[in-house]
């Protein structure tokens, strides 16, 4: 459903648009967009397909002008999102930019790649960190392994192996029953990006789906499938009523 904001009248209201540094200090906030438009995805990134800002305003230059370049961050907080923004200026008209936005952990985490990464393959068990008692499963949280150090808990937790190369991005939410998942998958990953790994092949492979909070740069992972209430069954799959 579009985040959309009405006044009493009925009538779409502007969101505020702050443009800020990617460390989110805030530059200034854009008063005057025009042509602004905002779509929601369920299952991909959030977009901002254009929002236009013209260079003169009332004789003057645009305060904002040299400011609103590629990769600075767009925060609207009515949202609740921030963006990476992606500048366009008219050869034939260079008095106007026009600025497409894609949400911003989406965006970043395409654009970090991983390269010769093994799990639970013969390469990775042949690695002297590797633990054949303790392999890698989903995701392991340091908590619950007290007798063991942090680093041992992510070297067998294949979400932080994936989000190694991504230290300013955290685990928010693992739901309970992907976290007690003993599935023990194998992967050999190279030349892709974290995105489209973990919404690809890792979502095939554990049916389960990523919700990115951009604000901070936050990760969530909700279960698709079910898991019977069974003590001595516990089975987790495709299913409504009865457990197969």
């Amino acid at each position: 459903m579009a985040k959309i904001i009405l006044d009493k009248n009925n009538i779409v209201e502007m969101p505020t648009l702050v443009l800020q540094n990617r460390n989110f200090d805030t530059i200034g906030s854009i008063t005057d967009a025009h042509e602004f438009s905002y779509k929601e995805n369920f299952n991909s990134a959030n977009e901002i397909p254009q929002f236009i800002i013209y260079k003169y305003k009332n004789g003057k230059i645009h305060p904002l002008w040299d400011k609103l370049v590629d990769n600075k961050i767009l925060y609207i907080p009515e949202f609740k999102e921030r963006f990476e923004i992606s500048v366009s200026a008219s050869e034939s008209n260079l008095t106007q930019k026009t600025a497409t936005c894609t949400s911003l952990c989406e965006s970043e985490l395409s654009n970090i790649k991983l390269y010769d990464i093994e799990i639970n393959t013969e390469t990775d068990i042949l690695n002297p960190d590797y633990d054949e008692k303790f392999p890698t499963l989903f995701y392991r949280d340091p908590i619950d392994y007290p007798e063991k150090t942090e680093k041992e808990v992510k070297r067998a937790s294949l979400l932080h192996r994936l989000l190694e190369k991504a230290p300013h991005y955290s685990i928010r939410y693992v739901q309970e029953s992907l976290k007690k998942s003993e599935k023990v998958a194998t992967f050999s990953i190279s030349d892709t990006d974290i995105y489209s790994e973990l919404t690809g092949e890792i979502v095939q492979e554990f049916g389960c789906i990523f919700i990115f909070d951009s604000l901070k740069r936050e990760i969530s992972v909700y279960d698709l499938y079910n898991t019977c209430g069974n003590n001595e069954c516990k089975y987790r799959g495709d299913f409504s009523d009865k457990c197969p």
